[in-house]
């Protein structure tokens, strides 16, 4: 419980959401051109979460499997 006013409390509930393993995570292809190209390739949450747990829970580490090679 958190105290924002001294006489109005209120209460915070953490929620997560995790979607299903086969949906698909990319780019909104409107947002996607030539001048802008997208800087990870598509991959599922399946295959995002095995290698989040791979490395040790590092998302950073994780999202750098998934980066494409600047040509």
């Amino acid at each position: 419980r958190v105290v924002t006013h001294t006489k109005d409390k209120r209460t915070t509930i953490g929620t997560f959401l995790i979607p299903s393993g086969d949906i698909p995570i990319e780019p909104a292809m409107a947002l996607v051109d030539t001048g802008n190209p997208p800087v990870y390739r598509a991959f599922t949450y399946k295959e995002f979460f095995s290698t989040f747990t791979g490395k040790d829970c590092d998302a950073q580490s994780a999202l750098g499997c998934f980066k494409k090679q600047l040509e």
